[in-house]
């Protein structure tokens, strides 16, 4: 998404954010207790609450 389209849907963008950074922190909580090869996409998308 370029810049200009983020201007034009702040909503869109903020909730775009919002997800990254619920994956990255479930992904750092997953990794510290898991190892990075125990913890797979799916479990890191269910525990940060995504479909």
């Amino acid at each position: 998404m370029s810049s200009s389209e983020a201007e034009q849907r702040p909503g869109r963008a903020v909730k775009a954010e919002a997800t990254r950074n619920a994956l990255l922190d479930a992904a750092e909580r997953l990794f510290a207790e898991q190892g990075v090869v125990a913890v797979s996409n799916r479990q890191i998308s269910e525990a940060a609450g995504q479909g």
